[in-house]
């Protein structure tokens, strides 16, 4: 298919994409503290298996080069009380060199949702950094001939120490441990029920060693995931903006002060691992406390410094996760395409997809 300008076409990506994909998704995101998020050639690859559809379409120069790129992943989640295959667009980037053309953004749009499988549901979602103003204005603001961006929910990420969880009293009344195989289908039973709309379909006793459990006189009252996604992709601190650059130091005072993680000096690849599927009925503070730090513990013992947590908006455990001392980024969820009536279930997809 060729594009609006002689010299570009829009494509369909290939394999042999996968290099030139990861080097544009590598760019920095904007921010006073400038990450970038570099992930494996093979997650640049398309695929079609049992667990994941990855579709990509880029733009090629004259020289067939990749100068932009856009995709939609689709996964089973939760949607109004049921697992659906349901798409996430991301991956929006275009090199330096390119000039923005909101025609050829659209058509990319158009491209990808037109990948809709039949048994897929009728729209994507997708995430938008709040400091990047210019892709909340492009994207939300009726781009001609683009699919209509719906707000969501807002989305926070926070990035806690591990010494700051480990460091938490712990209580007699609950106790934390690592999943047995004797509990796993309590546990997938358990995180299934509590499942809010967005939320990944995992199958627990495939990622076993992975889980911890919390127990209240014995019984199974929450669990979470520590998925470390370190292979898959990388976090390195590019950079800093020119003012935070210089008081970095006084920052970082601050922040060991109060128990926050420090900003490392640039270059540096975050050590982090992620709780997923964080699933505590009772949202009690004390319980949370203690399943926390077990999960500090375990990924201290993996090499992490850091842990990552996400929860949208509506949450029941948003506020107690905000009260830690972290470090947070701001996204806003977007729906795209024709959203479905949902029932009054929060709406929390888990960072480790964003």
């Amino acid at each position: 298919m060729s594009d609006t300008a002689p010299s570009l076409r829009l494509d369909d990506a290939t394999a042999e994409d996968g290099p030139a994909i990861a080097g544009l998704l590598a760019q920095p995101l904007p921010g006073e503290v400038r990450l970038a998020i570099i992930p494996s050639v093979a997650a640049c690859v398309p695929r079609c298996d049992a667990e994941c559809r990855h579709q990509a379409v880029v733009v090629r120069d004259r020289d067939g080069l990749v100068q932009a790129h856009g995709a939609r992943t689709v996964r089973r989640l939760w949607l109004g009380g049921q697992p659906r295959w349901v798409g996430y667009l991301g991956g929006l980037r275009r090199s330096a060199t390119l000039a923005g053309d909101g025609r050829r953004l659209a058509r990319a749009l158009v491209c990808l949702t037109g990948t809709r499988a039949g048994d897929e549901v009728g729209h994507d979602f997708t995430s938008i950094l709040t400091a990047n103003a210019r892709a909340l204005r492009v994207l939300t603001g009726g781009l001609s001939g683009a699919p209509v961006y719906q707000h969501l929910i807002a989305y926070r990420t926070w990035v806690v120490a591990v010494a700051a969880l480990t460091r938490r009293a712990v209580s007699d009344q609950w106790h934390a441990a690592r999943l047995a195989d004797a509990d796993v289908a309590e546990v997938q039973a358990l995180v299934d029920a509590e499942a809010s709309d967005y939320a990944p379909v995992v199958e627990v006793g495939a990622t076993c060693q992975d889980w911890w459990v919390l127990r209240q006189a014995g019984r199974i009252v929450g669990c979470a995931r520590l998925w470390d996604r370190r292979q898959d992709r990388r976090v390195v601190f590019v950079g800093y903006a020119p003012a935070l650059r210089v008081i970095r130091p006084l920052v970082n005072l601050a922040q060991r002060l109060s128990a926050k993680p420090t900003l490392p000096p640039s270059g540096s690849t975050l050590a982090s691992v992620h709780v997923a599927h964080l699933t505590l009925p009772s949202r009690d503070p004390q319980a949370l406390a203690v399943l926390l730090h077990a999960l500090g513990a375990a990924a201290r013992n993996r090499g992490c410094d850091r842990v990552v947590i996400g929860l949208g908006a509506g949450h029941g455990l948003y506020q107690a996760i905000d009260r830690l001392p972290a470090r947070w980024l701001d996204s806003r969820l977007f729906t795209v395409g024709r959203q479905m009536a949902l029932a009054d279930r929060c709406v929390s997809p888990e960072a480790a997809l964003l």
